[in-house]
């Protein structure tokens, strides 16, 4: 499979198994949107507690958008980034839901969607800019598309298309782990990173 776009459907159905799974057994850190882990830290600071919790996911997060930017350079960058990320998830297969080791895991996963997010090449479809793990942009950008369709904009209905298809490979992630915690308990995080696997072996 060489098509850039099947290929980030995949990775979109992965990246909402993980959140799931960081949801469910991991803590209420927000490793793929730091506005939320930025407002705790700052709240926490201003009332003179020092949550390095969140302070180590903004950072570990800003040094992996750093990452990105150089790996969108490189001639392989969709290879490296999936490459990368997978070493990023197999620690959480073995690390502890609790403790500092959990702490060690979060920030391992802020780096896993930071990577993803700071390599902008990576998210380009069809000329499009599409997020694999913020439904946010996603879902602006369909209403906006959805939006132009409704005044009868003809080439906007491809775009409501290709951002409802992300919108929908994101909640069908995260309804599987959702399914099979139930079976698997922590170790359902095995099987995005298993996909992820499949998807880097389609890369080469």
């Amino acid at each position: 499979m060489k098509n850039k776009k099947y290929n980030t459907h995949l990775i979109t159905v992965a990246d909402g198994m993980l959140i799931a799974y960081i949801y469910l057994f991991r803590s209420n850190n927000f490793v793929n949107m730091q506005t939320g882990n930025l407002v705790k830290f700052v709240v926490d600071l201003s009332r003179g507690v020092f949550s390095y919790s969140y302070l180590v996911c903004i950072l570990s997060f800003f040094v992996a958008l750093m990452a990105g930017f150089f790996i969108s350079k490189h001639k392989k960058n969709n290879l490296l980034n999936i490459g990368i990320e997978i070493a990023l998830l197999i620690p959480s297969i073995f690390l502890p839901t609790a403790g500092e080791w959990n702490l060690l895991s979060l920030a391992l996963f802020s780096a896993f969607f930071g990577l993803q997010f700071g390599n902008y090449e990576f998210g380009k479809i069809d000329k499009e800019i599409v997020t694999t793990n913020m439904m946010t942009n996603n879902m602006r950008l369909f209403s906006q598309s959805l939006g132009g369709a409704v005044l009868g904009e003809v080439a906007s209905w491809k775009k409501v298309l290709l951002y409802f298809v992300y919108i929908l490979c994101f909640c069908a992630g995260v309804s599987a782990t959702t399914l099979l915690s139930s079976l698997m308990s922590v170790y359902v995080v095995i099987v995005p990173t298993c996909l992820l696997s499949i998807i880097f072996i389609l890369y080469l």
